[in-house]
């Protein structure tokens, strides 16, 4: 948990630094438009010319020409959009194609971005996961079990949901668990369901995920949604 902490902060800090975010001066607009432009914003399966060790070198070498030292990357990850948000499902899958003396494309393009001293930071969201995933499926096959912690399943009340939360996609907070009474939060879709930070096995698990893509060689992450972990767990309704 440590050496999250710590590298989190780290890559904050280089963000801010003059020098290394860019080695020219480029505001933070351009750069959007520009990774944008490049094709940098991975997407769950990645496609075109980066499946390719010769395409992701060339790609690289498109932004170390620009003049970028840091490039941030939306996603590796397996998963699905909904409302335009990245919906983890997988938390460490990544597509895997001829990288020849790499194993995977993740580590292909780590390698080659230090090789031209670039820095590689990722978009990652904590506070929810997709309905697919591993640990909410085996929550719903258990609404009493383990897993269920990892989530916030809610007793409704009065046969209505447990409190008058809004989703910030309009409607409901709650989703019915099938077969049940109980309720499960959703801040985002329903297809992500929230998070129980105040679990310590769940955070723990998170933490040994973000370890592990820092074991990969990322320099840090940008956390999405990270307001929202914090949670009152008596879910008052308001007025």
């Amino acid at each position: 948990m440590r050496k999250t902490i710590i590298i989190i902060i780290i890559a904050l800090v280089l963000t801010c630094a003059s020098g290394v975010t860019m080695q020219k001066q480029v505001n933070a607009q351009q750069i959007a438009k520009t990774v944008q432009a490049r094709g940098v914003w991975h997407r769950p399966n990645v496609s075109g010319e980066e499946t390719t060790l010769k395409g992701v070198c060339s790609v690289l070498d498109e932004f170390a020409e620009a003049g970028v030292n840091m490039v941030f990357v939306e996603t590796f990850f397996h998963g699905m959009t909904v409302y335009k948000t990245n919906l983890i499902q997988y938390y460490k899958g990544f597509e895997k194609y001829d990288y020849g003396e790499y194993p995977d494309y993740l580590t292909a393009f780590v390698a080659e971005a230090k090789k031209r001293e670039m820095f590689i930071l990722m978009d990652l969201v904590v506070n929810h996961c997709s309905d697919k995933h591993e640990w909410f499926q085996k929550a719903l096959e258990d609404p009493e079990g383990e897993y269920a912690q990892y989530f916030h399943f809610v007793q409704g009340k009065d046969g209505k949901e447990p409190s008058n939360y809004r989703s910030y996609f309009g409607g409901s907070a709650w989703e019915k668990v099938p077969g049940t009474e109980k309720y499960y939060l959703h801040m985002f879709a329903k297809e992500q369901p929230d998070l129980n930070w105040e679990n310590p096995k769940l955070r723990d698990e998170i933490y040994k995920m973000m370890n592990w893509w820092l074991d990969k060689g990322l320099a840090g992450f940008r956390i999405d949604a990270i307001i929202n972990i914090k949670k009152d767990l008596s879910f008052p309704s308001f007025e």
